[in-house]
């Protein structure tokens, strides 16, 4: 079975800087044909889903980083994690081509029989979905119950949606917390929705905070400033399936930017 590996966050921002240097987009044609990879395992590699090893190490020497290992996530052994009094918690991902009903109604069953609590759902996913999925919390750990109303969170996200949120350090006691939504809404669109919010219990935004939507070429595809005791701000937009894109928060000299 061939190794996958996939980047780790810090290594992506290894990896980011050097494309920079290069004035490279995310997906560039001068690194995929000196890495010899297709688009689609560019695309995965900033995703952070894994690739295979031979893939990845090409596109990371093809972009000026040889220690490829650094760039690596790497994993705690079994036998090494800590030990704890909880319970465990079984969590399966896959993305699947197709769904096989009859493994997955095994599956389902003998899972069941270990733990007749256990709830196993099935959602079609965009690429974009997997980033919020790993790395992300739920909207509810992170916001307060009345920022929570204010987006509909009592209520289900839509149909094939996922909802996760962040919280983003922005130094000199200012944080706030990201919302993003992504809805495969077709085969050729998903739905893009981003809200910021303040956090720590602060009642407003702080002013002139911007919010910016790139594209994969980090063009912008749409931005919000903030003014004056605003307590929210809301972007909206649409990508393909297979598209990148980032979202860029700054505040006076600090600038965090989240890709998807």
């Amino acid at each position: 079975m061939a190794i996958a590996l996939k980047a780790s966050k810090k290594g992506l921002a290894i990896i980011d800087l050097a494309r920079k240097k290069k004035g490279w987009t995310k997906i560039a044609v001068p690194w995929r044909e000196n890495a010899l990879v297709g688009e689609a395992a560019l695309r995965k590699f900033w995703r952070r889903i894994p690739i295979r090893q031979d893939n990845f190490v090409s596109i990371c020497k093809a972009v000026g980083v040889d220690n490829w290992e650094d760039i690596v996530e790497e994993t705690l052994p079994l036998e090494d994690s800590p030990s704890s009094e909880l319970k465990w918690l079984l969590e399966l991902k896959a993305t699947l081509e197709e769904i096989d009903k009859p493994l997955i109604d095994k599956l389902v069953a003998q899972v069941q029989k270990c733990s007749p609590n256990a709830i196993v759902k099935t959602q079609k996913l965009d690429s974009s979905s997997l980033v919020l999925i790993e790395d992300w919390q739920s909207v509810e750990s992170i916001l307060s119950r009345k920022q929570a109303r204010s987006i509909s969170v009592d209520t289900p996200a839509p149909e094939n949606s996922v909802r996760r949120a962040k919280e983003i350090d922005l130094g000199g006691n200012h944080a706030v917390a990201l919302v993003v939504q992504t809805t495969l809404e077709s085969e050729t669109e998903v739905g893009i929705c981003v809200w910021v919010y303040p956090t720590n219990n602060a009642a407003h935004l702080p002013q002139n905070l911007q919010v910016i939507a790139l594209d994969e070429s980090e063009s912008i595809i749409m931005e919000e400033q903030t003014g004056d005791a605003e307590d929210s701000v809301e972007l909206e937009f649409g990508v393909e399936p297979t598209e990148l894109f980032s979202i860029k928060i700054i505040l006076g000299d600090v600038s965090i930017t989240e890709d998807f």
